[in-house]
């Protein structure tokens, strides 16, 4: 039986860069700085990943991030 599943985004116990996966997809710079800027900038994206708002809200908040 599982009883703990561990999510580790942060560096902590696996490293994690959006740019270099990006980059390694063969991802346009200009969409790099983009999807990087949202990640790290963004107010309506960090509320969404502290769970304070839902992904629609963000959607509808402002930006294009499909």
């Amino acid at each position: 039986m599982i009883r703990n599943i561990v999510f580790d985004i942060g560096d902590v116990l696996v490293g994690y860069s959006p740019k270099k996966e990006l980059e390694r997809l063969g991802t346009n710079l200009n969409r790099i700085e983009e999807v990087n800027n949202l990640i790290t900038k963004d107010d309506n994206w960090k509320k969404y990943l502290k769970g304070l708002i839902k992904i629609e809200e963000v959607l509808k908040k402002g930006g294009n991030y499909t």
